[in-house]
């Protein structure tokens, strides 16, 4: 392309205000790659564009006689992906979310599209495309719940920590109940609860009774009138506590570091399926942006 022409084209994109026309495209993306793909679209032939075109018309075509397509807000991944493939790395739960989400929402759109497929050739031909494994989604589903947390059944090892964690929380709370009301009654105790403190379960004391009482302090209020005091009874138990705790917290690692891998394994086939929802994105941006204020397809001639 020679200097002038390139000059003429960039005089045309000012005088249009392409870029003020593309920022407002811009605004129906509900992801950043879709965003990009609007400012950035480089069609190296007119076959290209004119296809680019006609799934335009059919995202058009679906939203002003038939439905939208079921296309939600979907995080990057892209760094989550390229972070996975580090050897050791274990993913937060909230990025494996991100992973999830993105899965479900190309399910969605697949199951949407089945049945309309033969109306919307284009649009059905990328979507068929897109990236499906079941194992690894359901893997992700029965590790992480709807809480973003890992969930006791995860494994083995992590059901027993946790049903030890329960009992033996079940035991603390019940001795402790037990010696807030035998303070109480003393009159030794400023609340009626016990409570915890740097993770150890401890009563709030009367600081004049601190010397006459079994346990280990653990500071005191901003007014000195209170100690943060753990009974000599309770010891033991918040040590296996703490400890149960540590252990609950290396099997988790261990088994994000397991989902990690799993992502990893799948990472060229997540890296394109965020690509094409990503311009599944863009296509229906466009086609919103075109009901909205009355756009129609151009024909494209090559007069070369």
């Amino acid at each position: 392309m020679s200097e002038l022409h390139q000059q003429l084209i960039q005089q045309t994109e000012i005088e249009l205000e392409l870029n003020t026309i593309l920022a407002l495209i811009t605004r129906y993306c509900l992801t950043s790659k879709g965003k990009e793909l609007i400012f950035n679209s480089n069609f190296t032939n007119i076959d290209e564009l004119n296809k680019e075109l006609n799934q335009v018309q059919e995202m058009f075509d679906m939203l002003t006689t038939d439905e939208a397509p079921p296309l939600s807000k979907i995080d990057d991944v892209k760094n989550i992906i390229y972070s996975a493939r580090i050897e050791g790395t274990a993913l937060e739960i909230i990025e494996l979310k991100h992973i999830v989400t993105m899965i479900r929402v190309a399910k969605e759109i697949k199951v949407f599209i089945a049945p309309r497929k033969t109306k919307y050739l284009l649009l059905a031909d990328e979507i068929a495309t897109m990236y499906d494994d079941k194992t690894l989604s359901k893997k992700l589903d029965v590790t992480i719940d709807e809480n973003d947390n890992i969930r006791d059944n995860a494994t083995p090892k992590l059901a027993k920590i946790r049903a030890e964690l329960r009992e033996k929380n079940s035991r603390l709370h019940s001795k402790m109940t037990k010696l807030v009301r035998e303070y109480a009654d003393a009159d030794m105790i400023n609340d009626d609860f016990y409570t915890i403190k740097d993770g150890r379960f401890v009563l709030s004391i009367k600081s004049t009774y601190k010397k006459r009482l079994p346990g280990i302090i653990h500071g005191a209020s901003q007014t000195g009138l209170t100690v943060y005091l753990e009974p000599n009874a309770a010891v033991d138990l918040n040590n296996e506590l703490a400890l149960l705790y540590s252990e609950e917290k290396r099997e988790i690692y261990t088994i994000l570091q397991a989902l990690t891998r799993l992502v990893a394994n799948n990472s060229n086939e997540l890296l394109a399926l965020y690509d094409t929802l990503s311009h599944l994105d863009s296509l229906l941006a466009k086609a919103k942006y075109a009901a909205d204020y009355g756009g129609v397809k151009p024909i494209i001639i090559d007069t070369r």
